[in-house]
């Protein structure tokens, strides 16, 4: 199941839309007001164009209620590691979610900007997937040091953050080869 999503991650026609729902999702609204779109993370961060390629690193799977979530960690083709997190709703009804991102670079963690890394709701349609956009939380390539996601996801009406999960350590070595 978790090789599944990972597949489905990495491979999703139209960059994580659901190909059982053609029609416009709805996007979450994030604390601001401002919605948050995770179907259509935008051209720049297209997966069906080509915007994601080369290594890919995903964690294992963790629920949230009805929403099983899955840390990754990936590197586009212009050369930036990207922080993602796929979300599926394993029932039949919207399901809204609360969720932030960060990434470990060297052993110590960094936040995301705003709102992906402080706190953003997600409302994922009936059986179906979405992902994070591919610009929500990048880092830059840094030579000689070692990257992870680290993802929480809650129900929305949870009053903490419960257990974050990492995506597997994704290393760059001295020459910029990932290993």
């Amino acid at each position: 199941m978790v090789v599944a999503r990972t597949i489905t991650l990495l491979v999703w026609p139209g960059g994580g839309e659901s190909t059982s729902a053609k029609k416009e999702p709805d996007g979450a609204a994030a604390p601001s007001g401002r919605q948050e779109d995770v179907a259509k993370p935008g051209p720049a961060a297209s997966i069906e164009s080509g915007g994601a390629a080369g290594n890919r690193q995903c964690g294992k799977a963790r629920s949230a209620g009805a929403v099983a979530w899955t840390p990754c960690t990936l590197v586009t083709k212009d050369g930036a590691l990207s922080f993602l997190v796929q979300f599926t709703n394993t029932s039949g009804k919207p399901v809204t979610v609360k969720t932030k991102l960060a990434y470990v670079q060297a052993a110590v963690e960094q936040t995301c900007p705003d709102p992906w890394g402080t706190s953003v709701k997600v409302t994922i349609p009936g059986r179906a997937t979405r992902t994070s956009p591919l610009d929500a939380c990048t880092a830059s390539l840094t030579p000689a040091q070692a990257f992870q996601a680290r993802v929480w996801v809650v129900p929305e009406d949870a009053a903490q953050w419960g257990y974050r999960e990492h995506s597997p350590t994704l290393h760059v070595r001295d020459d910029g080869i990932l290993a």
